[in-house]
């Protein structure tokens, strides 16, 4: 299955990654936690608000106003500011003033492409982006299993790469 493939490659970069010394930055995933708790609390709220219609047509509005305005956000939040990223870090522990990173992947019919991105690019230490493709017959055998050292190496690999690049502008 190519979904659960790519899935196993993603975790197994994002392991990689979080080992190396960059913690996960999850304010962002506890924003969205809390707003989707609210937009469904809201919907909650106007099914069983005690008074009924029309009595109650101010709470529904509201309730059902919020609900559609928190649910475009959700939206929003993941095709322009999340988009394929796959982790968001905070800056390597030890490093000062150094940006986190940012993790995409991609997964063609036969390939898998992983990129390393600085978190905030205009930063005056931010990095290059690292990226690197390979085969999935590279990684699994016949049976399907991953090949989890090798594969984790070569993340490794990528990710000294990304942290061995000049500064923009060198």
């Amino acid at each position: 299955d190519g979904v659960a493939a790519k899935r196993l490659l993603d975790d197994t970069a994002i392991q990689v990654v979080l080992g190396s010394g960059y913690p996960e930055e999850l304010a962002l995933s506890n924003v969205k936690i809390v707003l989707g708790f609210l937009t469904c609390l809201s919907a909650v709220v106007a099914h069983f608000f005690p008074k009924k219609h029309p009595l109650n047509w101010y709470v529904l509005l509201f309730c059902v106003s919020f609900y559609l305005v928190g649910s475009a956000v959700l939206q929003a939040v993941a095709s322009y500011w999340e988009q394929d990223f796959i982790l968001f870090t905070l800056p390597k522990q030890g490093t000062f003033g150094r940006p986190g990173i940012k993790l995409s992947s991609f997964r063609d019919l036969d390939k898998y492409k992983l990129t390393i991105h600085t978190a905030n690019p205009k930063s005056a230490f931010a990095q290059p982006d690292a990226a690197r493709e390979w085969s999935l017959a590279q990684f699994f055998d016949g049976e399907g299993k991953l090949a989890v050292e090798s594969f984790e190496g070569e993340v490794e690999a990528l990710l000294e790469v990304f942290e061995k690049g000049r500064k923009k502008g060198e």
